[in-house]
């Protein structure tokens, strides 16, 4: 997960250069990456969810048919 690191550590240092886009200026970067990975998690989380609930429904139809 090199991209998410190198997205937080860019996006950290724009906090630590622009305070006033962080309402508190407290977050720290290990905060950050922590908050963001459970982000993910989630989002990854769900979508396997509502995909097992789509097989069930559909008993294992294709979300998206081939177009031939």
């Amino acid at each position: 997960m090199k991209f998410l690191d190198n997205y937080l550590k860019k996006r950290i240092k724009e906090l630590d250069e622009h305070p006033e886009l962080n309402k508190n200026g407290k977050i720290s970067q290990e905060q950050a990456e922590k908050c963001f990975k459970y982000f993910v998690v989630f989002l990854l989380l769900a979508t396997f969810i509502i995909l097992a609930i789509h097989v069930s429904i559909y008993g294992g139809a294709l979300i998206f048919p081939p177009l031939m």
